[in-house]
Formats: C-alpha cells, structure tokens, sequence
C-alpha cells in the first residue's frame, strides 16, 4: 500500500543470483509471489552473474528451469523493466548492441539508487 515513505508502493528488485543457481530460482519465485500478492515492481536490476540471466547467448540446461523466458514473461504481464548492469554485462560480453536478449535493457545503478532516494523499498534476492 502506498505510503508517505513509499507513495507508489511499489519495490525494486536487485536480483544478484547467476540464472543457473538455486538463489536465482528462488528470487524469481519471490518475484513472481510478490506481484500475485498486488506489490508492484519499479524494476528488476541484474547485477554481477545475475546479467548471464539477460544474455541471447543464454542456453537453459536440458530439463533446467528456463529463467530468462520467465523473467521476460513476468515483466511483461507486471509491466516492469528489466535492467542489467552495464559494467558486469560488459565483463560477460553483453553490450547494447551485442549479446542482449530483446526486451532487455542496460541500465546505470542510478535506478537503485534513484529508488532508495525516492523512499521506494528495495528487495535484494
């Protein structure tokens, strides 16, 4: 619910987790758990191994969870951005325009940060 400390009520997430861990599994269930629960998402931030989660080059293991197809589905029914950092993209070799899945986006840490100034909660997963 919106309050004086946080008027949209909605969170961001930091998602720190690379897409074949259990964590990342985990942050994506809570994710999802969040928005069926009515918490809306400002924005999913990808940081470290988790921007693996945004590559085009990603390949699920046979059997293995598809996170990114997920993640793209959620944002798309949640109406939220999915954000990786640009530094940690460019060590895995992700730049704007090689190496990131469509309805992905690089973004500064200035969105964290802009959400923490503004009162809006944020979630590390």
């Amino acid at each position: 619910l919106p309050t004086r400390v946080n008027p949209s009520g909605r969170v961001t997430v930091i998602v720190d987790a690379p897409p074949f861990s259990e964590r990342a599994g985990e942050a994506l269930d809570i994710a999802a758990a969040m928005t069926a629960a009515g918490t809306g998402i400002r924005a999913a931030f990808f940081i470290g191994g988790a921007v693996l989660t945004g590559a085009s080059f990603l390949s699920p293991p046979g059997g293995g969870p598809d996170l990114q197809r997920a993640w793209t589905e959620l944002s798309g029914k949640a109406g939220f951005p999915l954000l990786l950092c640009p530094t940690a993209a460019e060590q895995y070799g992700i730049t704007g325009d090689h190496g990131l899945q469509d309805g992905w986006q690089l973004s500064s840490l200035s969105v964290p940060g802009e959400s923490l100034s503004l009162g809006v909660r944020t979630v590390i997963l």
